[in-house]
């Protein structure tokens, strides 16, 4: 039997309907999926950021322990599933001292610490100087800690942890949990070498580091004054406003790390 035109017709409008419907399902279904592994991905990026802002955070605890208690060593645990991990290539100084129109005069003080740095393609989380900055590569970087700095009317003591690397490896990439091994070094300078009185003028304090607008609104938070930000130097007065203090003191904790899995 011989169908008619008209039947003929429908069936291949029928025929393509489902293509057509059966195409849009895997569109969608495509489409849903991309979304969803991107929203899982970027929930594990940010789980895997908060969990590194969390280890150098008790990685800090940990040094300051070896500090008061004269610890000699420390090992801190770190999980790294994504991202790399490494020392900064750039070290960061931080200097106290009395300033004229030139700058700087004689008496200062000054050290240089090597940051811990941990980096994924948007995001960077940086261990510097015992403060944790987090920053999304943006321009947005936040400091995770304070600054401790302990001010009166005539002094001012300033701490710093002071990381020396054990390699100058900038970057690896692990999958898994790592040791951050922390030992305590003799410190170089002595209490006099790392204080500065200016006879009545005040004390400033410059930090040269590639977080300096985390330093910036750090010290801000904190109340000093005079603050200013050129590139990556930022300068501030030593006081809080109502106190300003003719001698600083860098308290400084000086340690040797290793990375490693």
């Amino acid at each position: 039997m011989h169908r008619g035109i008209h039947q003929e017709s429908r069936g291949i409008s029928d025929v393509i309907g489902y293509i057509l419907l059966f195409g849009m399902i895997l569109v969608v279904a495509t489409a849903a999926t991309t979304v969803g592994f991107g929203q899982i991905s970027t929930h594990q990026q940010q789980e895997q950021v908060s969990t590194v802002e969390n280890g150098f955070e008790l990685l800090d605890r940990d040094i300051e322990a070896m500090q008061r208690f004269r610890d000699p060593k420390q090992q801190t645990p770190l999980n790294i599933q994504t991202g790399s991990i490494g020392y900064a290539e750039t070290q960061t100084t931080i200097t106290l001292g009395q300033r004229d129109a030139d700058g700087f005069t004689q008496q200062n003080t000054s050290i240089t610490t090597t940051p811990i740095r941990y980096r994924t393609a948007n995001r960077e989380v940086v261990y510097e100087a015992g403060l944790v900055f987090s920053n999304d590569l943006t321009g947005g970087i936040l400091s995770r800690q304070s600054t401790n700095v302990v001010i009166d009317a005539e002094r001012a003591v300033v701490p710093v942890v002071i990381i020396n690397p054990s390699d100058s490896t900038t970057a690896r990439s692990p999958s898994g949990e790592l040791l951050v091994t922390s030992i305590l070094v003799s410190n170089p300078q002595t209490i006099d070498d790392r204080t500065v009185t200016t006879g009545g003028d005040p004390i400033w304090i410059e930090i040269e580091s590639r977080q300096a607008a985390g330093w910036a609104a750090q010290l801000d938070a904190e109340g000093f004054t005079a603050i200013s930000r050129s590139g990556n130097t930022v300068l501030a007065k030593l006081s809080d406003g109502t106190r300003t203090p003719t001698t600083a003191t860098l308290s400084t904790t000086p340690v040797r790390t290793d990375i490693s899995s």
